[in-house]
């Protein structure tokens, strides 16, 4: 417990955190429900079920809900107790000081350590809350509009149905915030099987933890980005909902493959006027002499300056992705354009090893693969994690530290 919320105490990992969610909220909320709404009204294609009155109905039932959403999240921030089932942090349970024999120092020193976690499950109900209100208010909007009500008979029924949501309406607005909160189970096609594979694998030999310490999240994490790209069609449940029958789930489907391949494709011309950076080339060399210029990986250039988007998930894999292919694809000759499936997969694993919720299993691998290069800095990290607040100490030694290393 101590060990995963040193590892989380980071305050850049507290403000990806919730900059992430807030880019999520807008994405799937406005952008996204907006371009499934004009989807549906294409003819001979669109389900017509999805209407812009609704996309407003999303927007303004997010501002509606954000006073009773901050108090959840500062409430379960206080009280350390989540209502909202599976959180960020991936334990099971609270332990430091949680003994009924545990003395106050005990009980106090282990709310102490929990800060990090805490911060970040207050963030997680904030934004689930937000994500379920705009939900629940795009519902009713589109069940009175089925109805065909309008002026104050729409308004009071679209006030009662949010006072008493039915069952549908919450079950539906609950997986609507889980997914955009990275927090939804696993399972269930290639991706969110091996991620469970992982966390059986946790579970089952917990010292693993120490190579792996997060396994939902940054599956879902992927899974989110791949469902906007062309790997969206590996997944089955997407495949479905493209190719099966008119409805809402196919028009949002087609939404977030647009929506996502759209910033893709800005962001590969973007790489090719050198304004978005890819990953840093594989030779040392080579890196050294980009790192002494000021060059900086997966970043925004504006100027002489960068500005990193690597940990703004899951946008930054989009944006990191399409980088990569471009980079990539400088290497590629006119005769070999069959490679180029093998040319997305390969910039979709290099934007990925680069994520820090892999870095304990990317680093592992390579302090096993060059020992003489890797394992004694990989020991030495390790070790140093151990203490409390541990990353957020290494920040301020960064922070503090003139060298570029």
């Amino acid at each position: 417990e101590a060990w995963i919320n040193g590892l989380l105490s980071g305050p850049q990992t507290q403000m990806v955190n919730i900059t992430s969610n807030g880019v999520i909220l807008g994405l799937t909320q406005g952008v996204e429900n907006a371009v499934a709404a004009g989807i549906s009204k294409i003819p001979k294609f669109g389900s017509k079920q999805l209407s812009f009155e609704e996309v407003m109905g999303n927007v303004t039932g997010v501002i509606n809900g954000a006073k009773k959403a901050a108090q959840k999240g500062f409430g379960t921030f206080w009280s350390e107790e989540n209502t909202n089932i599976l959180g960020r942090i991936e334990l099971p349970r609270k332990s430091i000081g949680i003994s009924p024999d545990a003395g106050k120092i005990a009980k106090v020193g282990g709310q102490v350590v929990r800060l990090p976690g805490r911060a970040l499950q207050g963030a997680d109900v904030f934004f689930k809350e937000l994500n379920i209100a705009g939900s629940l208010k795009g519902q009713a909007i589109r069940q009175a509009r089925e109805k065909g009500l309008k002026g104050a008979a729409k308004t009071k029924f679209v006030d009662d149905l949010l006072a008493n949501p039915t069952k549908e309406m919450s079950d539906e607005a609950f997986q609507v915030a889980t997914k955009n909160t990275f927090t939804n189970s696993l399972g269930g096609d290639w991706l969110t099987d091996f991620g469970n594979w992982g966390q059986k694998g946790t579970t089952q030999v917990p010292m693993l933890r120490v190579v792996v310490p997060f396994v939902r999240t940054p599956t879902n994490i992927a899974k989110f980005a791949l469902e906007r790209t062309p790997f969206a069609l590996t997944f089955k449940d997407v495949r479905s909902n493209l190719f099966g029958a008119r409805g809402i789930a196919r028009d949002q489907a087609w939404s977030r493959i647009a929506v996502g391949t759209s910033a893709g494709m800005l962001a590969y011309f973007g790489a090719a006027q050198g304004l978005i950076t890819g990953g840093a080339p594989s030779d040392r060399n080579e890196r050294r002499l980009k790192a002494t210029a000021g060059w900086q990986e997966y970043s925004f250039k504006a100027g002489d300056q960068y500005f990193s988007f690597g940990r703004l998930e899951p946008v930054g894999s989009i944006l990191g992705i399409s980088a990569d292919l471009h980079g990539l694809g400088d290497l590629m000759t006119n005769g070999e354009v069959d490679k180029i499936p093998a040319l997305m997969a390969n910039s979709f694993a290099k934007n990925m090893s680069s994520k820090t919720f892999l870095r304990g299993f990317t680093d592992a691998i390579n302090a096993i693969q060059d020992p003489d290069r890797y394992a004694e800095r990989y020991v030495q990290n390790l070790f140093s994690s151990i203490l409390p607040f541990s990353s957020a100490f290494a920040t301020v030694a960064r922070t503090g530290d003139p060298t570029l290393r």
